[in-house]
């Protein structure tokens, strides 16, 4: 994903740099959940490399390879559902009936989310923070 950013601060072969309104870089879907519809996207502050030599106040473009967020995504929402419906599937295949089932439906949700929570801050963890490609166009 790629996102303007401002350099707020350099230290040698390193920059702060500011990402202004995070949500803009993903084509502003509101996906992103607020809690009041009035409040401020919160700006994103990153110490990165700068190997364009941009200085304080330049705009530069941000690369951040998605991969291992991707990965984290579809750990945390896909386990769960696949435990859901495992879960009522196993159940009714057990007990031949809808209201047991949407019991274990309900265990097959609860422990995939504890399983699949551990291994989506893992992949999360590993995810690449952001990199200077170029200066942009101000």
């Amino acid at each position: 994903m790629r996102q303007r950013a401002q350099v707020v601060r350099t230290e040698g072969s390193t920059a702060w740099v500011k990402v202004v309104d995070p949500s803009r870089g993903c084509g502003e879907c509101s996906g992103c959940i607020r809690l009041t519809p009035k409040q401020k996207a919160e700006d994103q502050l990153y110490q990165v490399e700068n190997p364009v030599k941009a200085g304080i106040g330049d705009w530069v473009i941000l690369d951040q390879p998605t991969r291992e967020l991707v990965k984290a995504v579809v750990v945390l929402y896909g386990l769960p559902l696949i435990g859901l419906l495992g879960g009522y599937a196993i159940a009714f295949w057990l007990l031949q009936s809808d209201a047991p089932a949407g019991l274990g439906a309900l265990a097959g949700l609860i422990a995939s989310v504890f399983i699949a929570r551990p291994i989506a801050r893992r992949a999360a963890a590993k995810a690449q923070f952001p990199q200077v490609v170029s200066r942009a166009c101000s």
